[in-house]
């Protein structure tokens, strides 16, 4: 899919991400859509970059034009595919985290994919870290205003506050990935040995299903949409 730049087959993929977020992942459509926010915004701005800032607008059909801007239907076009692409991905992406515990996930990649430990380990602390700072961060905004140090009004003052709450978060999550660090190393796992699990995850069934009907379906939408002349591949330019 990182390679169609159509309009309607991303928006296929997208479709069926939220459908299987629903139905089999089981979860609410408005919080889904919710955590693809930040995606929403950035397929936005890619659109409108598009759209706006074509390599070649004098062979292009002008929708129409405004000072230096001219919006072009073939930057929209590509540009709309480029926020389809972008948003389907996320929102696959979104619902493998969403629907699937970070511990087990690392720990199948361990035994079944053979990601080293060294790696997968810390990869997992820092995912988990995300939610301690926001903690933090919240602990030490209050502490400020416990102390009388107040915001200031404006965008200046929003930004003097976060100035002062950066550095002791920096400095305590600094801390704290120390700690992690030694305590990784100290229980060997910079040691190139084999290590063995006390929990198996193993390689059922239902895994190999899941990899042969995600095949299916995306090798089937990509057949269907060139069978119906709509699939249209990067020909090597990002804009019209």
């Amino acid at each position: 899919m990182t390679v169609v730049f159509d309009p309607i087959t991303p928006l296929v993929f997208l479709a069926l991400a939220l459908v299987l977020g629903t139905t089999v992942g089981r979860l609410p459509l408005r919080v889904f859509l919710r955590a693809l926010l930040p995606f929403w915004l950035l397929a936005f701005s890619l659109m409108l970059s598009n759209a706006l800032f074509a390599t070649r607008p004098d062979q292009a059909t002008v929708l129409w034009t405004w000072g230096p801007f001219t919006a072009t239907l073939e930057g929209a076009t590509i540009g709309l595919s480029l926020a389809e692409r972008s948003v389907a991905i996320a929102a696959f992406t979104v619902l493998l985290i969403m629907t699937t515990d970070p511990t087990d996930l690392v720990r199948s990649l361990i035994q079944q994919a053979h990601l080293p430990a060294r790696f997968a380990y810390p990869a997992l602390a820092a995912y988990r870290f995300l939610p301690l700072l926001q903690t933090e961060f919240e602990t030490i905004r209050l502490a400020h205003r416990l102390r009388g140090v107040g915001r200031s009004r404006g965008v200046l003052g929003w930004l003097r506050e976060q100035s002062r709450l950066a550095l002791p978060l920096l400095a305590n999550a600094i801390r704290r990935a120390e700690r992690v660090a030694l305590a990784m190393d100290a229980r060997g796992f910079s040691s190139r040995r084999p290590r063995t699990s006390f929990r198996l995850i193993p390689f059922v069934a239902a895994d190999a299903w899941l990899i042969a009907l995600t095949a299916i379906f995306g090798v089937g939408i990509l057949w269907l949409s060139a069978a119906l002349g709509i699939l249209r591949v990067w020909s090597g330019a990002l804009s019209a």
